[in-house]
């Protein structure tokens, strides 16, 4: 429903919900290393078992992901805005990004398990805030938030600062389980 305005809370509880969910995607991570263990017992790399559970854990969310998709795409009768004239640029910026979302998961998955026993715990949230972190100064250096507001900049910025204090005591921390 394109131009309905909803209340800010239900936005503000679907990226809550989101976030939430989103880190499901590592508790799965976390709970299938016995498939990396036999992997290696196997006589493949960790990086091989890794690649198992992106494609179990990622496979079985496409389904669902693209099943939905396609089901709206039929109820509102929008496929046709795929054959757009000159959307192929659209269509390569796309596919570089999915190669570079799935290029960050596989360097995860092959880090993670060089990191030891909280490799998950300390790789993961790592790799989120590498992306947020690149994806804000990308955003700055394009003029994306040339736009916005002084304070809306600042808090930018502070959540940054955040994010980067956050990591540098989890490796502290990581350091010390170690």
């Amino acid at each position: 429903m394109v131009g309905v305005a909803r209340p800010f809370w239900v936005g503000l509880g679907i990226c809550v919900g989101s976030g939430i969910a989103s880190a499901l995607i590592n508790v799965g991570y976390s709970l299938s290393q016995g498939i990396i263990t036999s992997a290696v017992q196997a006589g493949n790399s960790a990086f091989a078992g890794s690649n198992v559970i992106w494609f179990l854990l990622l496979g079985s969310g496409a389904i669902a992901n693209l099943a939905y998709c396609g089901y709206l795409l039929g109820k509102n009768r929008t496929w046709s805005n795929f054959r757009q004239p000159k959307s192929m640029p659209l269509y390569a910026l796309a596919i570089l990004m999915g190669l570079l979302w799935a290029g960050g998961i596989f360097a995860y998955g092959l880090a993670a398990p060089k990191l030891g026993k909280l490799g998950p715990a300390i790789g993961w949230p790592l790799s989120l805030v590498v992306s947020l972190v690149t994806a804000n100064c990308w955003g700055f250096l394009t003029g994306e938030w040339k736009l916005s507001s002084p304070p809306a900049r600042r808090a930018m910025r502070v959540g940054l600062a955040i994010l980067l204090v956050a990591i540098g005591i989890l490796g502290w921390s990581g350091r010390l389980a170690g």
